[in-house]
């Protein structure tokens, strides 16, 4: 939608989107999609250093507390729904 209202063309004309209106932001369903996506490098990530028998060398740190982060993120989401679900229960009560 911002492309056709901004009458984007091409590459020099992404310039004219404001993407902060874009980007999603809190959104649960992007919360799961990086838990999967960093959970499956860090699984890559571990399996190979067993593998090649390099546990220190080859595991990717800065992947694991990334994906640390996600499993919080979206426990959290988990949480809310969980609490709105209830919300709900006793409103109809």
């Amino acid at each position: 939608m911002m492309m056709k209202e901004n009458n984007v063309s091409c590459l020099a004309d992404m310039k004219k989107i404001d993407w902060a209106s874009v980007q999603p932001s809190y959104n649960p369903t992007i919360a799961r999609m990086l838990t999967i996506a960093t959970g499956v490098f860090t699984a890559l990530d571990i399996g190979e250093a067993v593998v090649t028998q390099k546990y220190w060398v080859s595991v990717n740190y800065a992947g694991i507390g990334r994906f640390a982060v996600a499993i919080g993120s979206d426990v959290s989401w988990g949480l809310k729904a969980r609490d709105v679900k209830k919300c709900g229960m006793f409103m109809k009560i």
